[in-house]
C-alpha cells in the first residue's frame, strides 16, 4: 500500500484541540502503569539472537485496555492496552511521552497499541497487528522519536534484514530503524526503509517512508 493512500484531513490541526486531552491521557497511562511495571528489551549479540526481545514484567499476562488515543476530529485513533505480551515480531515507536502521544495523526488497520513505560520518563507504543500509521514528520524529526522492531523474548530470530533504495543496511538497524536521521536528510522521500524479521514466533515486514509532512509506517505479518 502506497503512503499517499493514507490522507487524513486537516493534519495541520492535529495537535491543536486534542493537545490537552493527549497530555492528560499520557499522564494517566503512566500512573496506571505504576513504577514497578517496566518492560525490558533484552540485548542480544547478533542477528540470530533474541536482540530486541520483548517481555512484560509484573502485572501478569492479561491485557488491560486503558483508553483510546483520539484524533483531531474526535474519533478513536488507537486502542491502548497494557500488560500484553507480543506474540510475533512487532514495530514500535519510542520517545518523550507527550511527543509520542501527539505524533500519530491517522491510522488504518489493526489499531491496537501496547503501552510500555520506559526509563527516563519515555513511552514506547508497540503495534502488534497489521497497521498503517501516519506520523507528524516535523515532530518525529525534531524530537528524534525512535522506531524499531521487537521480538518476543521466547523466540529465536531466524532471519532479519533492513534495506534502503536497494542497499542493505547493518543488521542492528532492524531493531532500531534510523527513521529520524534518514527523514531529516530527505532520504525517505526518495525510497522507504524496508525491514523484516522472521522468527520462531512469526514474522513482520515493515516499510517506513516520508511523503510531504508525514512519516508513514506500514506493518504486515
Amino acid at each position: 500500500m502506497k503512503p499517499n493512500h493514507l490522507r487524513p484531513n486537516h493534519l495541520s490541526t492535529a495537535r491543536g484541540a486534542a493537545g490537552r486531552a493527549l497530555s492528560s491521557l499520557a499522564t494517566a497511562l503512566l500512573v496506571l502503569a505504576g513504577a514497578g511495571w517496566l518492560s525490558a528489551f533484552e540485548e542480544g549479540g547478533g542477528p540470530t539472537s533474541n536482540h530486541g526481545a520483548f517481555s512484560a514484567g509484573g502485572g501478569g499476562g492479561d491485557d488491560e485496555t486503558v483508553g483510546t488515543l483520539p484524533s483531531h476530529d474526535g474519533r478513536d485513533l488507537l486502542d491502548l492496552s497494557r500488560f500484553r505480551r507480543i506474540r510475533s515480531p512487532s514495530v514500535w515507536i519510542q520517545g518523550p511521552v507527550d511527543e509520542v502521544m501527539s505524533s500519530a495523526l491517522a491510522a488504518r488497520g489493526d489499531r491496537r497499541a501496547f503501552v510500555q513505560p520506559m526509563p527516563d520518563g519515555e513511552l514506547r507504543l508497540v503495534f502488534p497487528g497489521a497497521i498503517e500509521v501516519a506520523f507528524d514528520r516535523t515532530l518525529v524529526q525534531e524530537t528524534n522519536l525512535r522506531f524499531g522492531i521487537a521480538v518476543p523474548s521466547h523466540a529465536t530470530v531466524l532471519r532479519d534484514m533492513a534495506s534502503w533504495n536497494g542497499q542493505e543496511l547493518p543488521w542492528e538497524y532492524v531493531y532500531e530503524l534510523p527513521i529520524s536521521q534518514f527523514g531529516a536528510a530527505g532520504l525517505l522521500d526518495a525510497s522507504p526503509i524496508v525491514a523484516g524479521v522472521q522468527s520462531t514466533a512469526g514474522r513482520a515486514r515493515v516499510s517506513i517512508s516520508a511523503t510531504g509532512t508525514l512519516i508513514v509506517l506500514n506493518q504486515r505479518h
